[in-house]
């Protein structure tokens, strides 16, 4: 059966929530962009058009009744974003968000209608309750005449929460008891229901890989086009002299099996700069960006913002003279609404990114005539420094789940060689995609990612 995620910007989550202060019932039309996969819809809310006073009839704690008028400004501005339309009322005051019989039946009676205004088939029906940090949510969604089942709510920004009606049981909690004994069963049960993408499965990304299996996420899409090499043995977990040749991925899948945790592996034998793989990432919760190129870094960037799902990029450098190591650098760069781009941050080097996506022949010319320094050779490496930015990684996850990452920059370096943890202020660059919200939730749209694809 088909699932469905509902996924919110923070500031767009408080202003809908903010209604269950209220004493009286409040209405909305939600403007959502969808992303589709075989199995699951995502719901991309970009704009919240308010039922306004004028067309309320009747307003109540337990009632609400409303001109057609009053949701016809959210159907508009559904079809001028191209976009599907939810309905959405509030429970204030109560604990629960079960629907009523009239409920129901205003479901039945707007379906349709809300389907043929906007040219959409799809139709979704949200009523909230309880508080904006732990809400009852009562959301149904239909692709055409079908109900979709399983639902979630997704909300992104300095946090990261998950909220879903239909928990799974975590397994084995016995092997999570110390987890547990930190960030609560809840917390254990969040990260389970996470959906994680990493891309890139050597040095940092096998390390990545195997914290996520080990604490307890369910779901992981692994991606990467080499196949191990000697010179890998020595920092990719999971691997043995045995699996030379054998693709990074299904290495990484082994690995998980072998754990035994019961997670569920994707390989992706590609990279991220085909559309076809980059859209395998598009109903990920999270994204990690363990890649070394500039091109992939490029798409990830965007991804994070088309989609609104976090993605944590993260590198590793050696600065040397001609004899000694002069410094050692590991970064995290969160992407989330709000924070700027890899590109803004100058993180990508453009000229590297055009190279990375021509044909080999020509790169192999670019490269001999000195036109791309370093395209294509190997970057030193050691397992303690990836291994360390992969946790720093994680820490970026763990506390946006569970709230404990005091406010700051979405950049960390670590500079090993000074024994440093440093934050680093970023700024959008003026009209640039990360800071201009129309770009945020875009969802599926033809190009994707409004990119030129090989």
């Amino acid at each position: 059966m088909k699932t469905s995620t509902l996924v919110f910007a923070e500031d767009t989550w408080s202003e809908l929530t903010s209604v269950l202060e209220a004493q009286n019932e409040a209405a909305a039309v939600l403007v959502a962009r969808p992303a589709r996969s075989l199995d699951h819809l995502t719901l991309l809310v970009r704009k919240i058009v308010w039922v306004p006073d004028d067309d309320v009839l009747v307003r109540s704690s337990d009632g609400l009744e409303i001109r057609s008028h009053g949701y016809m400004r959210g159907l508009k501005a559904a079809v001028v974003d191209s976009s599907a339309a939810i309905f959405f009322h509030s429970h204030p005051g109560a604990r629960s968000a079960q629907r009523s019989q009239r409920d129901h039946g205003v479901d039945s009676s707007l379906r349709e209608l809300f389907q043929n205004r906007t040219g959409s088939d799809l139709y979704g029906s949200l009523v909230l309750a309880g508080a904006e940090g732990s809400p009852s949510f009562d959301l149904s969604v239909w692709d055409g005449t079908d109900l979709i089942g399983l639902t979630r709510i997704r909300v992104v920004g300095k946090r990261l929460r998950l909220f879903s009606r239909a928990a799974a049981p975590v397994a084995s909690a016995d092997i999570f008891d110390r987890q547990i004994r930190m960030f609560g069963a809840a917390g254990q049960q969040m990260l389970s229901e996470l959906r994680v993408g990493v891309v890139g499965a050597g040095g940092t990304g096998s390390a990545v890989f195997e914290q996520l299996v080990r604490l307890g996420i369910r779901e992981i899409v692994v991606i990467d086009d080499d196949r191990l090499s000697r010179d890998n043995v020595s920092r990719v977990y999971g691997s043995g002299l045995a699996d030379v040749g054998v693709p990074k991925v299904a290495i990484a899948a082994a690995n998980a099996k072998r754990i035994g945790l019961g997670t569920n592996v994707t390989v992706i034998e590609g990279r991220v700069t085909e559309e076809s793989v980059a859209g395998a990432l598009t109903q990920c919760d999270v994204i990690f960006g363990c890649t070394d190129d500039h091109a992939g870094r490029i798409v990830l960037s965007r991804l994070a913002y088309w989609y609104l799902a976090p993605v944590f990029d993260m590198g590793f450098l050696v600065w040397t003279d001609e004899a000694h190591v002069t410094g050692l650098f590991g970064r995290v760069t969160s992407m989330i609404p709000g924070e700027p781009c890899l590109i803004c941050r100058r993180r990508i080097d453009l000229g590297m990114a055009r190279a990375e996506v021509l044909l080999p022949e020509e790169r192999e010319r670019l490269r001999r005539e000195g036109y791309v320094p370093g395209l294509d050779e190997p970057a030193a490496a050691l397992i303690p420094f990836t291994a360390a930015v992969a946790s720093l990684a994680l820490n970026e996850l763990l506390g946006r789940m569970i709230g404990y990452l005091s406010d700051g920059p979405g950049e960390v370096f670590m500079y090993f060689h000074d024994r440093q943890l440093r934050r680093i202020q970023g700024h959008v660059v003026e009209g640039h995609f990360c800071g201009d919200r129309d770009a945020w939730g875009r969802g599926d749209e033809t190009p994707r990612l409004g990119m030129t694809w090989p």
